[in-house]
């Protein structure tokens, strides 16, 4: 796995864990100073401004986007390249649209 690879995937998870940016049903999604913090917290972790951090964010999603319709357009062949395409969208969608089971104290 590259390094790039490996820093994309700590991103996500970092992200993921700070469900205050993408799960709605969060009690400070709507919090602006909360999610601020959170974006600043993962711009600290990953050394990136928070301008970054958003960029990064939205560039993450964008590719979702298109993966996952070229996923839903098309069958799949089951070679390497397809499988692995597929995970990465079964992850991003994990976090995008929070299908996980999370637990709230």
């Amino acid at each position: 796995m590259s390094s790039d690879h490996t820093k994309t995937l700590a991103f996500i998870e970092g992200y993921r864990s700070l469900t205050a940016l993408w799960d709605m049903n969060h009690k400070d999604y709507t919090n602006e100073i909360k999610r601020n913090d959170a974006l600043n917290a993962l711009a600290t972790n990953y050394e990136m401004s928070v301008r970054e951090v958003k960029n990064k964010i939205k560039s993450l999603q964008s590719y979702f986007a298109t993966e996952h319709q070229k996923v839903t357009e098309k069958k799949w062949c089951g070679c390497r390249r397809c499988v692995r395409l597929s995970l990465v969208c079964v992850q991003i969608t994990n976090v995008h649209f929070g299908l996980h089971n999370t637990k709230r104290n």
